[in-house]
């Protein structure tokens, strides 16, 4: 990873198969690489990397229930960031998010500007406004037509719902945790407690615009930018291929961001089960494809093209099908031998950007997983509890407390 070009990745198979275990290799050799790594966890299955992350670096595991909580406030401009600019991309990503009418981004910027106002964001603040003085500023908002009105009811409940319970006492604090606050460590954030998949959308759009915008910043700032390798979990509940009529063909911004974001040190894992519903453009912008056994046929179709099989191919489909656990079809750009039938083992190599080791054969992806962990850090490492024996505590707007590196 320090000498080649950034390198998306997309992982995806039937469940069991085996495809978390890809993700997982792939985060903690990013992290051991100084990565800066941050997961988007809807299922609290990143737990045990983390942990074993914490002893050669910083290691948190955030959510919207227990403590450690993520404590962020959408509405702080990113540093480095236009607050006109942020205003706009806020508007655009919650509109989008909940398949709003198109007055709805007006009024929601003009509302967010008004507010940046009044806080004195434009002369340098570090207090911002919150979500529930925003969902009051839209209330306020005198509309001049009965779409307007609508749009502004509309607002009003959607923003009502996103800023009540546990979830909305994360998300509504003046200051919270910044994009920097992330740089140089691995970062779990778990989304299992919000069940809602809109509001799981709107939250990882939302901060990956954020993490974006600041990436892009700093470049046009001549300043240097950290390396970011992003997980998505279940992606196509972030990037679906299906979206309202008023939205289709205009591109998300995590669908731009894994376009156009190499150039500014982001790398993606993307992983699902689903392929048919992830978002086409994000899969034609991935170079590591692994498909592990699929069951859909559907999927199934899906996954040869990708991998640039004939489709009247049988022998093909017969391998996407009948693959165990821990096996996969492998493409990636400057294999001469096109698709490999591979393991956790080969992936880690290429990872490594050492190739020659393809035709080592298949090994056990959790003999696998426990010997390299316990040969890098000495750690014994079950992969079957999901929750850590104690639990971080996280207190007040203090710095990140989580699993630290061990001495």
């Amino acid at each position: 990873m320090d000498s080649e070009p950034l390198t998306h990745f997309l992982i995806v198979g039937s469940t069991g198969t085996g495809k978390t275990n890809d993700s997982k290799l792939i985060a903690y050799e990013a992290a051991s690489r100084g990565f800066s790594v941050i997961v988007f966890d809807p299922k609290g299955e990143y737990e045990d990397v983390a942990r074993a992350v914490a002893c050669f670096r910083d290691a948190y595991v955030l959510g919207f229930e227990d403590e450690p909580r993520f404590y962020w406030n959408p509405l702080q401009c990113p540093s480095f960031v236009n607050p006109t600019t942020w205003a706009k991309t806020f508007s655009d990503v919650l509109v989008r998010s909940y398949g709003l009418g198109e007055p709805s981004r007006r009024i929601l910027y003009d509302s967010i500007y008004r507010l940046y106002v009044r806080h004195g964001v434009f002369e340098g603040s570090d207090v911002f406004p919150t979500l529930r003085e925003l969902e009051l500023e839209v209330s306020r908002f005198r509309a001049r037509s009965r779409s307007e009105n609508d749009s502004r009811v509309a607002l009003c409940n959607r923003l009502h719902i996103v800023g009540s319970g546990l979830t909305g006492d994360c998300l509504c604090i003046p200051r919270g945790y910044r994009i920097e606050d992330f740089e140089g460590r691995f970062v779990v954030i778990r989304l299992d407690s919000i069940p809602s998949v809109r509001d799981q959308r709107f939250i990882v759009e939302l901060f990956l615009a954020m993490l974006w915008e600041r990436q892009k910043a700093l470049l046009r700032l001549g300043k240097q930018v950290k390396r970011f390798l992003i997980v998505l979990e279940e992606a196509h509940r972030y990037v679906p291929e299906e979206r309202s009529s008023i939205f289709r063909g205009e591109r998300t911004v995590i669908e731009l961001a894994v376009a156009e974001g190499r150039s500014c040190g982001l790398l993606f894992v993307v992983v699902d089960q689903m392929l048919s519903l992830l978002s086409r453009y994000v899969v034609a912008n991935c170079g590591v494809k692994v498909v592990h056994r699929l069951e859909s046929w559907v999927d199934i179709g899906v996954a040869m093209r990708v991998l640039g099989v004939v489709g009247s191919d049988l022998s093909s489909v017969e391998r996407i099908y009948s693959m165990r656990t821990g096996e996969a079809l492998v493409s990636f750009p400057g294999f001469s031998s096109g698709l490999s039938r591979v393991d956790c083992f080969v992936m880690r190599k290429f990872v490594a950007n050492n190739c020659d080791e393809v035709n080592r054969g298949l090994k056990s992806r959790r003999d696998f997983i426990r010997e390299e962990l316990e040969r890098r850090i000495s750690l014994r490492v079950s992969f079957l509890p999901r929750r850590p024996s104690t639990a971080p505590v996280r207190t007040g707007n203090a710095p990140l407390h989580g699993m630290r590196r061990q001495s």
